[in-house]
């Protein structure tokens, strides 16, 4: 079978789903689709639907085999997808079991795959061992399952069925859905989560995440809970409660570099040149923060200026000696991180998307009713997780985009220059970290075409396009945290100073000391805060966003009061514009000082008026 140029994927998927059911007799049951069958052919669909352009010819290559196993007879499905452009010849090759007798049960070892088939009434012998084409023997250490064969056509019709809901247009608020019953709200952290991880299977648009919040938000269970449907975990995703500062550089599974010379005696020999550490397209998860001086080490790393960062290392020899070591850090990975610290560095901070769990009353109640639903019968309830068709569909999509082998991803010169009016219209002030939060507004448009690889399609094989659509996805995501992230800090805090400091300020009968903002978050989120935490966290990372002024009270210097700035570029929404209604004097002022006042109603964008002096 072939796949002319520019041919529809949905046309080649008939041609390919008509040609395996010719190969079978009309008597003969062709079928249950198992995981390994229906993941061939979404990965060939994939790839299909990407191919255009007069320079590609692709085949697609179908055999059967009988198998060799004794007792049961079964076919052997081997499929072959090449792409020939140029010369270069890139195949896919995967196999699928499939059973042929008709009306038979077919019994699998979950172990190691094999297929046991017996004909009607035959079953396994109670304790019987069988013996597979390799010699092996199979007894009581393997568990057997047992499926059931349904007929030719309805066979035909359900995998027409799945392979077309398996490509269909989807969006990442689809996904988040899907992950509704595992994590209650917080949409806007799980999408961006999801499209975040998602683009670990580019070639160099990967990202890093950082989470933080309170403790008991749920800061680390979000990105577990969303990697846990992608494939290869064990290959792909490391999840790391801690790692030392210089763990990564002295990783022992690292591969050596040779290179050729001349010893002293003129023979060649072969030198250690360099030791590589390959994180490329690997998931990253800290569950806790890692230690300052790993991310400070890492962080020509992780703002990818380069996709290999060298290292010079010294270690001792077996006779304790010093000797320089090379280390080659080679990239890129998708690197999440959670932190119940609000303060941070700016180098980190202008790397990553800062992102925050929601902590409303209604997200609470509803994880309360998780954790009653889980803790009453876990069991059951994994089953029920596992066994969601929405969660499989989604498991095997993000399957396929990983096999697509996608290289990069484009956006039309119309999408990219509006893309960039909508950035500069929220930002008319520009600053140097804007020039790495940008690209990571770009980054979520992408990542959105990515989860739809089979409709984005170009005429390179590896490479995809962005429409408006993934765009426009992209600037509502992104509205959710641009101002804390912006301003370098979580939302978590942009939400309390909105909800603590900004009504202190509105309010006609307090001023902003320590004693009324404790008060206030008392009222507002019914826990204590800590004073130390006020004053070591929210205090400074608010006055580095140029939100918030300690200044002395003239009436009383032993107490500090905290004022908005005067007016600038940083805008919080939900503060009022309007000019203050109201002017209190704190305290008495000594000659040639200026009074400090209170405004009923004031806001970051608006100076701070002085007292009428006499």
């Amino acid at each position: 079978m072939k796949n002319a140029a520019g041919k529809g994927s949905h046309e080649f998927g008939a041609s390919v789903r008509d040609g395996l059911h010719k190969m079978w007799p009309r008597g003969y049951d062709v079928i249950r689709a198992g995981s390994a069958f229906a993941s061939l052919l979404s990965k060939l669909l994939s790839r299909d639907s990407r191919l255009a352009g007069a320079e590609h010819e692709e085949s697609l290559v179908v055999e059967k085999r009988v198998g060799g196993c004794r007792p049961p007879s079964i076919d052997v499905l081997k499929a072959t997808k090449t792409c020939h452009r140029g010369g270069l010849t890139c195949s896919l090759d995967e196999t699928a079991k499939v059973p042929t007798k008709r009306y038979g049960e077919c019994l699998t070892c979950s172990r190691c795959d094999l297929v046991f088939h017996a004909g009607p009434g035959a079953g396994i012998p109670p304790g019987g061992m069988w013996t597979d084409g390799r010699g092996e023997m199979h007894g009581e250490g393997h568990e057997i399952k047992e499926l059931h064969f349904k007929s030719t056509d309805e066979a035909r019709q359900e995998l027409k069925e799945s392979l077309t809901e398996l490509s269909r247009e989807t969006d990442v608020y689809e996904i988040c859905d899907i992950f509704g019953s595992v994590i209650k709200r917080d949409v806007p952290t799980t999408a961006i989560t999801f499209l975040g991880l998602v683009l670990t299977y580019t070639d160099r648009n990967q990202v890093v995440i950082c989470y933080k919040a309170d403790s008991s938000t749920g800061k680390s269970y979000i990105p577990i809970e969303v990697v846990l449907l992608f494939p290869d975990q064990a290959k792909d995703v490391l999840k790391l409660a801690g790692a030392s500062p210089t763990s990564f550089i002295h990783e022992a599974n690292a591969e050596p570099v040779y290179e050729e010379g001349i010893d002293d005696k003129g023979k060649a020999v072969k030198h250690l040149k360099h030791l590589v550490v390959n994180l490329e397209r690997k998931i990253l998860i800290f569950k806790d923060q890692p230690d300052y001086r790993l991310l400070a080490k890492l962080r020509s790393f992780l703002s990818k200026d380069e996709r290999e960062a060298v290292f010079k290392i010294t270690d001792k020899t077996k006779s304790g000696k010093n000797r320089t070591k090379t280390v080659v850090l080679r990239g890129y990975p998708t690197v999440l991180y959670c932190s119940a610290k609000l303060t941070g560095e700016d180098q980190e901070n202008t790397r990553t998307f800062i992102l925050s769990p929601e902590m409303s009353q209604e997200k609470l109640r509803l994880s309360i009713d998780l954790i009653a639903e889980k803790e009453t019968d876990h069991d059951v309830f994994q089953e029920n997780v596992q066994k969601d068709p929405r969660r499989q569909w989604l498991a095997d999509r993000l399957r396929s985009i990983k096999a697509a082998q996608i290289r990069e991803i484009t956006l039309t010169p119309e999408d990219s220059a509006y893309l960039k009016e909508e950035f500069l219209k929220r930002n008319p002030y520009l600053v140097p970290r804007y020039t790495r939060d940008f690209p990571r507004l770009i980054a979520l448009a992408k990542g959105h075409a990515l989860l739809n690889c089979m409709h984005r399609r170009t005429e390179k094989v590896d490479v995809i396009e962005a429409n408006r659509r993934d765009i426009d996805i992209a600037l509502e995501l992104y509205e959710h945290i641009a101002q804390a992230n912006e301003l370098g800090i979580p939302p978590q805090l942009l939400e309390w100073y909105s909800k603590v400091m900004i009504p202190i300020w509105q309010s006609q009968t307090d001023v902003a000391d320590r004693r009324a903002i404790l008060r206030k978050h008392l009222e507002v989120y019914h826990q204590p805060l800590n004073r130390h935490r006020l004053e070591v966290e929210f205090i400074p990372s608010l006055e580095s966003a140029n939100l918030v002024s300690p200044e002395q009270d003239p009436s009383d210097r032993r107490r500090v009061l905290y004022v908005p700035l005067r007016e600038g570029p940083n805008y919080v929404p939900g503060v009022s514009d309007t000019p203050p209604t109201r002017i209190e004097e704190v305290g008495e002022t000594g000659e040639g000082e200026t009074p400090i006042t209170h405004a009923g109603d004031i806001s970051p964008l608006q100076p701070i008026k002085e007292a009428p002096t006499t």
